[in-house]
């Protein structure tokens, strides 16, 4: 008795810690076309992601970072360009809380690489483009212990474009640079290593297509060891992970000419070594973004798939074991993204859950926004929808070396093409406090709820009376079963004697705001 008595007590402490965690859903942006591209945790618990947005600039898209705390709350948000399309592939936080972005700094006929270092509220602390004769673009950067900065930039020389990891100072003035190969591409990562080095993951085109391919370089940036997973198709490689036993995880898609997109992950050693290697496959079009590992050794790989039935994008989340196993996947649907959405970021979360970032339409037409999905420990985020299970493959690789070539560094220019802005706003889709939180967030409440005839909606809500709002109601695989306008007003009772017994959801939209909560329709 005393055993079923313990094991009673941990039970219920279990559930008890998982719903006193944080969950959310989160879009941000203005009225056109925004994008996330890369998400970290901040030193304050909160979180900062970049990307692009074309909702603040009257001419093109410009650089844009938004910084939250750790309920997704705004806490501010800057925009960096020019009169001509920029955006920022990479952010990373710096040891004084500033940031730094990296991407491209358009103008016309041509690009540039473009570096923004800010302080920690977001202001510039100096701006640098660098670029020779052609057109060139920074994918990734990060800080050095030293102060400095290691960055990855594709780089055209005469037609060609090549891989460049280039050092600068802790001003941005480049200190050398090393030649690594040529892309293949439009994306590609570099990440420190155990042992400080740097580990750089990329797409190499092979005899007939394009392979994954792992670089390892020393802290002078000379290669030490390169290896490419030779496989049929063409290999896109978007991301790579180092785990804790010292290996890394690549990440991304696989095509074919004559077949479908599927999702692409390798798993080496230390030394590039092949220990296993997935494809994914949902529907046609599966591309995968980002990982992390779990504190229990499984890794959580992000991305997107194309659902071809109901023609949009669904964000996605699969788990793996150490040895490559899929434990679980899972895929979020939400009825307010028009045409789905693209999971790019994503970051471990204190509490244990994750916090996923992408971008995605929502029902506002031609409205393109940023979003944050948090999860509790068991990767729910209390409003997604279930997808069937996901056919598993794994193709033959095979590791091939790579040589090492250096050519000469283009000239380097640097200068102030900066306009720092405010803006965006948040709207809150799904919200769950945690236990004795404050209710500081816009909630929607249902009473009675379960309810068999009708029920009344109220709360703090945004909604002024009598504006016109859309009434809609789903099911849990996202089909509409509801759908009315209504004008706003405190108490707005709801009839939902006709729909069958079951667990559905709530949602109110204005042309502003975009409110949702879970109810329960039982008997009589």
């Amino acid at each position: 008795m005393k055993t079923i008595s313990s094991t009673l007590i941990i039970v219920l402490f279990s559930v008890s810690q998982i719903f006193s965690q944080v969950t959310f859903y989160k879009d941000y942006g203005g009225n056109e076309y925004d994008q996330l591209w890369d998400l970290v945790k901040t030193f304050d618990g909160g979180y900062a992601f970049s990307g692009s947005t074309q909702s603040f600039n009257l001419t093109a898209s410009d650089m844009y970072l938004v910084k939250t705390d750790s309920t997704g709350n705004i806490l501010w948000s800057r925009t960096y360009g020019g009169s001509f399309p920029d955006e920022c592939f990479v952010l990373q936080q710096t040891r004084d809380s500033g940031f730094i972005l990296v991407g491209s700094y358009n103008i016309i006929g041509t690009s540039e690489i473009f570096l923004v270092k800010t302080d920690r509220n977001g202001d510039t602390t100096w701006t640098k483009t660098l670029g020779g004769t052609g057109s060139d673009y920074g994918f990734s950067v990060m800080e050095t212990t030293d102060g400095s900065f290691i960055l990855l930039a594709e780089i055209e020389q005469a037609g060609n474009f090549y891989w460049d990891v280039i050092k600068l100072s802790s001003s941005g003035n480049p200190i050398w640079n090393k030649t690594i190969g040529d892309p293949e591409g439009d994306r590609s990562r570099i990440k420190y290593t155990k042992d400080s080095c740097f580990i750089f993951a990329s797409s190499s085109l092979g005899s007939v297509d394009t392979d994954f391919r792992l670089s390892k370089l020393d802290t002078n940036g000379n290669l030490l060891w390169s290896v490419r997973y030779e496989s049929l198709g063409f290999d896109q490689c978007n991301n790579v992970e180092a785990t804790s036993d010292s290996g890394f995880l690549i990440v991304g898609s696989k095509s074919f000419q004559l077949g479908p997109t599927v999702a692409y992950v390798v798993k080496t050693d230390g030394a590039g070594n092949l220990q296993w290697s997935k494809t994914i496959k949902k529907h046609e079009i599966t591309e995968l973004f980002s990982a992390v590992e779990t504190s229990n050794g499984s890794y959580q790989v992000t991305g997107s798939f194309l659902d071809t039935i109901e023609g949009k994008n669904t964000i996605c989340l699969f788990n793996f074991n150490q040895n490559g196993d899929t434990i679980f996947t899972k895929a979020f649907g939400y009825v307010w993204m028009d045409a789905g959405g693209f999971g790019t970021s994503m970051v471990k979360a204190s509490d244990g859950g994750l916090v996923i970032g992408g971008y995605g339409p929502v029902y506002l037409p031609g409205n393109v926004n940023c979003f944050l999905i948090k999860t509790d420990s068991l990767f729910n985020d209390n409003c997604n929808d279930a997808y069937p299970s996901f056919i598993l493959g794994s193709p033959v690789n095979q590791q091939l070396s790579i040589t090492h070539s250096n050519f000469v560094f283009p000239l380097f220019n640097s200068f102030n093409p900066i306009a720092v802005g405010n803006g965006g706003e948040v709207n809150i889709h799904c919200l769950s406090l945690s236990t004795g939180q404050a209710k500081d967030e816009i909630l929607l409440s249902i009473f009675p709820n379960p309810a068999a005839e009708s029920f009344k909606i109220n709360g703090d809500v945004p909604f002024i009376t009598n504006e016109t709002v859309i009434i809609r109601i789903t099911n849990m695989i996202g089909q509409v079963m509801m759908m009315k306008d209504e004008a706003w007003r405190s108490d707005l009772p709801i009839n939902v004697g006709s729909l069958p017994d079951g667990a559905y959801s709530l949602i109110v939209q204005s042309s502003k705001f975009m409110l949702h909560q879970k109810f329960i329709k039982t008997k009589n």
